[in-house]
């Protein structure tokens, strides 16, 4: 019968292409180095990246920092290992920041774009635009609420993951 071909077919393509991108997206924990609560992957976009992390950046279409030029940090959960979310105010601080440049923004769950900033709210911040104590460290407030001095915006959903390049490092 067609319909009972059409149907284990619809199964088969649709299980697999469900259990491809699920397994492409657990992967990414293979490789990765953790400073406190921020994450690391090195080896990707390097010839020694495991193929799950080279099917995640095709599939991505991303290209990520070379290891000569850095490395990118991402904190997915705050320092209790709860998942950040958007309804909870964060800091960030820190001092010499061992890179020549650092940037730092919010992504979506799988690493993708924010939607529903408001184009003039500060979605990304960097080591040349933020204000520093005078012993030279920075705090810098994430929130879906305008705060003073560094203030990073993220929009009024449920979960994001920091993002924080250090370009020109020795940490790469």
């Amino acid at each position: 019968n067609m319909a009972v071909i059409a149907v284990a077919l619809l199964i088969a393509i649709g299980g697999g292409a469900w259990l491809t991108s699920y397994s492409i997206q657990k992967s990414s924990q293979f490789g990765g180095v953790t400073i406190g609560g921020w994450t690391a992957y090195p080896l990707d976009g390097t010839l020694e990246a495991d193929p799950y992390a080279k099917a995640r950046l095709a599939r991505d279409a991303a290209l990520s920092i070379g290891a000569a030029e850095g490395v990118t940090f991402y904190a997915v959960a705050d320092d209790k290992g709860e998942p950040m979310n958007s309804r909870c105010d964060y800091s960030v601080e820190g001092n010499n920041v061992s890179a020549r440049l650092w940037t730092i923004y919010p992504l979506n769950r799988s690493k993708g774009r924010l939607e529903g900033i408001p184009a003039e709210w500060p979605t990304y911040l960097n080591s040349e635009t933020i204000a520093y104590g005078s012993d030279g460290a920075f705090q810098i407030s994430v929130s879906a609420y305008a705060r003073p001095n560094n203030w990073l915006a993220v929009p009024k959903v449920s979960g994001f993951t920091l993002a924080l390049n250090l370009y020109d490092s020795p940490v790469a």
